[in-house]
């Protein structure tokens, strides 16, 4: 199967909302010794993880916003007065330049996933965390429902490879 078929497939998969994603995080203590953490706003579908700006008050944390039709920047948001409507019923954190942070000062970076396979990530489609992510050495992390993994999904050489993936119920 490719992942065209898949992301239909993974799309229609229902999760439960609940904390475990976002404790199974702080429960790991990958985000101690890290200091710059891009994260996501979470989409209805996407599990949320906003609870770690409150347990790591003091660390940095930036947020994707796009800026054209193939790119994005993470800029520093502290909390929800930084944010504004974005598409897809979302929020984006408002275009300050000062506080876009390029993409090699982060430590790690935490991903949505609508599925997963053989490690890599399955988003939406557009390509935005794959360019974005290209040239990034530090830590990437997925965050995915577990009844979207499949390991038989046919990924390309382009897809982000996750060093870690948090599940979902």
């Amino acid at each position: 199967m490719n992942k065209i078929e898949y992301r239909k497939i993974a799309k229609k998969i229902l999760k439960i909302k609940n904390r475990k994603v976002l404790n199974d995080i702080i429960n790991s203590n990958i985000l101690i010794d890290m200091d710059i953490i891009g994260i996501y706003f979470p989409l209805k579908n996407e599990y949320d993880i906003l609870g770690l700006m409150n347990k790591y008050p003091d660390k940095t944390f930036a947020f994707p916003r796009v800026i054209s039709k193939s790119e994005m920047v993470f800029i520093k948001a502290k909390n929800v007065n930084d944010f504004e409507k974005a598409a897809f019923d979302g929020y984006e954190p408002k275009l300050v330049k000062n506080n876009i942070i390029p993409v090699n000062n982060f430590d790690i970076f935490i991903v949505p996933c609508i599925a997963c396979s053989n490690s890599k990530r399955i988003g939406f489609g557009a390509g935005y965390y794959d360019k974005y992510l290209s040239n990034f050495k530090g830590k990437i992390v997925g965050v995915v429902n577990k009844k979207a993994i499949n390991n038989d999904v046919v990924m390309s050489g382009h897809d982000i490879s996750l060093e870690h993936i948090f599940e979902g119920d």
